[in-house]
Parts: structure tokens; C-alpha cells; sequence
């Protein structure tokens, strides 16, 4: 995939708006691969080319996912500048209530809530919920660390509700490495609840999904 891509962008001309969604996906590719610098890079480039282009809800979008590498490599403050200047250049694009914003919002809530600032990461989830639907995959993982959020205080009803809506949500989900980052937070959120008959229903059902594309 990643060799088509590559050359797909030769055959388009320096300023088609086709490189920069062509570029993001590179960066989805390498980061699925494992290979950050390389997806670093190619968001870096296609996010820009987006952004020239107009397209800014592919732009803002892929900020996120650019910023989580950084996240991923414990660059918090990288990360939290990144997501910051994005905002800031929404701001001035005027469209502060674009939905791809609110994953930007995640973002800065998952920054905070690793820093253990639990009010700043429930301040800037709360921005992100009201920007989109209940449970929309733009803001679910963003939800089940609020859930995270709501165990830490000591409320696990609230928790438990939220971690179950979430799991519901997601089960036709085809999000790849995304999709598996969030059932990883589902998993040992269940487990901290004690939610052991949630976990093996969630087991057995990854088992007949495997064995239903075998």
C-alpha cells in the first residue's frame, strides 16, 4: 500500500489537493508500521498541504493523530503545543466549532489527564463532547477517559455506565489501530471496575470475529 501510494503522488502535480490527502495517508500507513519518524513527517507535510488547500477538517483531524505520535514517544509539551497552535489557527480561520476540532480537544485531555491535572483533562473532553453526538468515533476514546476519570473520583457507577455505552458503541467499528487502542482502555477499565463477565463476553466475541474471517 504504502509503494501505491507513493506512486500515485508522482503522478500528481505539485499543487493538487490530492498530495496532501495522499500524504496523510502515508502517515497512517507508517504509523500502523510502526515507523513514526516517517508518519511524523508525511502528517506534518500532508496537514500543511491540507491546510493551503482549504481542507481543513482533514487538516485538523490528522493534528490529532500527528500530536498521539508525539504522545505515544512522551512528548507532552511537543504534543501540547502542537494541538495548541492548531486551535489557535482555527481560531483564526474562523471555524472554532469545526467537529474535527474535538478531537483536538481529546487530545489536550489525555495530555492533562497523564499530567494527573484530572479538572483540565474533564475541562477540555467536556469541549469535545459538545462539539459532536454522544459516543461519535470522533470523541469515544476521549469518553472512556472520562469514564477513567469518573473511577479515579470514586464514582464507578458513572464509570461503569460509561465504559459499557462505549463498548456498545464501537462493536461494528472497523478502526484498525484506533479502534484497538480504545478496546485496550475498555479492557482494563473493566478490570479496575472488576468487570471480569464484561472482559470475557468482550474475549468471546473477539474470538468469533476472528473465527468468522478465518
Amino acid at each position: 500500500a504504502v509503494r501505491l501510494h507513493k506512486q500515485a503522488a508522482r503522478h500528481l502535480p505539485e499543487n493538487d489537493p490530492g498530495r496532501g490527502l495522499n500524504a496523510l495517508f502515508l502517515g497512517t500507513l507508517w504509523r500502523d508500521a510502526g515507523d513514526f519518524a516517517a508518519s511524523i513527517a508525511y502528517y506534518a507535510d500532508g496537514i500543511e498541504r491540507c491546510l493551503a488547500a482549504g481542507n481543513l477538517t482533514a487538516a485538523m483531524s490528522s493534528a490529532y493523530y500527528l500530536a498521539r505520535i508525539y504522545l505515544w514517544q512522551g512528548k507532552l509539551r511537543q504534543a501540547a503545543d502542537y494541538l495548541e497552535a492548531k486551535l489557535a489557527l482555527a481560531q483564526e480561520e474562523g471555524v472554532s466549532r469545526l467537529p474535527a476540532l474535538a478531537l483536538l480537544y481529546v487530545g489536550l485531555g489525555r495530555i492533562y489527564y497523564e499530567r494527573n491535572d484530572l479538572a483540565a483533562a474533564e475541562s477540555y473532553l467536556q469541549t469535545a463532547l459538545k462539539m459532536v453526538v454522544r459516543f461519535s468515533r470522533l470523541t469515544i476514546a476521549g469518553q472512556v477517559l472520562l469514564a477513567w476519570i469518573n473511577f479515579w473520583r470514586g464514582d464507578s457507577d458513572t464509570a461503569v455506565q460509561t465504559v459499557n455505552e462505549a463498548a456498545a458503541a464501537i462493536e461494528n467499528w472497523d478502526g484498525g489501530l484506533d479502534k484497538a487502542e480504545v478496546e485496550a482502555e475498555l479492557v482494563r477499565l473493566w478490570l479496575a471496575l472488576g468487570q471480569e463477565t464484561a472482559v470475557s463476553q468482550w474475549q468471546s466475541r473477539q474470538q468469533a470475529t476472528t473465527a468468522t474471517d478465518a
